[in-house]
């Protein structure tokens, strides 16, 4: 895996993105649960934001990228990537979740005290009544229309696009489903996800929410950024989803050190992240055998080439007077500056969010 690890920085920053779009955003709305975007049979519109965003971050190269949509609108038969750098990324995104959510809001010159007290993930809401209707897939993040849904027909083997103009046919008989009818149905099957996988998270959430109280008590206190740094690596110690002493949601770290208890894993990676990378790896090679791989990434050049409306570079520099001045110590908040989904979420009551 070390092939890749230069693209775990890429990622990074996109899944910092998020989290901002996520919280300082005119509507904030919940930080989706990692679980509900690598589903792309039964959640496409949610797998087109880790496709399109993650994955995408990850490839480095925009030129390919771009040349795999456009080249005859997207009939040329070339991937985007193979099941090895998609286990990859998905891999990289849950061991980091709850690094990058510390990363973020432990800042206060990102994160003011009033958009603190309001973020949430999914994981948070215990039931399907507290469940919030706007979602992740709903926000400038996903370039798709809210009209535009998706949905796997198993019979054909294609993923299908529709939109309201296909309520406008007058055969009653074949008249397919709407997008509304599809984005209820899979929005029932993100909280059967979330609310499946929430119990295992909330001892990670209540640690996360412990030491992001913590270090922003530094940060206030201007403490020195050395005792800031190592506080920030001593929480992310404790955020890590593939830690082999983690056992039943609580670290069991001996005092001393020790040998590694898999003699076959010689690598730096812990048992679990190996484990969980083979497996995903495995899930990704059957869907491509099926037709599902393909599937998708035809139904993601055709989207890319007649349903969304690619935003020029001329925009980033629109409404310069809500961007950010991010300190220039911190190599993700520099990142972070040149953002446009970052400039997009922060043109908010600027007066009101945390000084600079």
């Amino acid at each position: 895996m070390n092939e890749h690890c230069g693209s775990s920085k890429a990622i990074i920053v996109t899944c910092s993105e998020l989290v901002l779009q996520c919280i300082v955003g005119k509507q904030p709305v919940p930080i989706p649960a990692f679980e509900t975007l690598e589903d792309r049979v039964n959640l496409p519109r949610r797998y087109f934001l880790f496709f399109d965003v993650f994955f995408q971050a990850g490839r480095h190269n925009k030129e390919l990228w771009k040349l795999a949509i456009t080249k005859e609108k997207g009939n040329n038969g070339i991937p985007f990537g193979s099941c090895i750098f998609e286990a990859h990324v998905r891999t990289t995104l849950r061991e980091n979740y709850f690094k990058w959510l510390l990363q973020v809001l432990s800042n206060p010159r990102l994160v003011n005290d009033e958009q603190l007290e309001c973020w949430k993930t999914e994981y948070d809401y215990e039931t399907s009544g507290s469940f919030p209707k706007r979602l992740i897939c709903d926000t400038p993040l996903v370039a798709l229309p809210v009209e535009c849904q998706m949905e796997f027909d198993s019979e054909a083997s294609v993923f299908k696009i529709l939109t309201n103009e296909d309520e406008d046919s007058d055969d009653d008989e074949n008249l397919p489903r709407s997008p509304r009818d599809v984005q209820d149905e899979q929005a029932i099957i993100v909280k059967d996800m979330v609310f499946k996988n929430r119990a295992k998270h909330q001892h990670m959430l209540k640690v996360l929410r412990e030491k992001i109280a913590e270090i922003r008590a530094l940060e206030l206190s201007n403490a020195k950024r050395d005792d800031i740094k190592k506080a920030l690596l001593s929480a992310k110690k404790r955020l890590c989803v593939f830690d082999d002493d983690l056992v039943q949601d609580q670290l069991q770290r001996p005092l001393a050190k020790r040998r590694r208890k898999s003699v076959d894993n010689k690598s730096r990676n812990s048992d679990k992240k190996l484990d969980f990378f083979g497996k995903a790896c495995i899930a990704l090679q059957r869907e491509e055998d099926a037709g599902y791989r393909k599937a998708w990434e035809n139904a993601y050049k055709d989207l890319k080439n007649h349903y969304i409306a690619e935003t020029s570079d001329s925009n980033d520099n629109e409404n310069v007077e809500n961007q950010i001045h991010l300190l220039k110590h911190s190599t993700l908040l520099t990142n972070l500056k040149n953002c446009r989904v970052w400039r997009i979420a922060a043109a908010i009551d600027v007066p009101n969010t945390a000084a600079i």
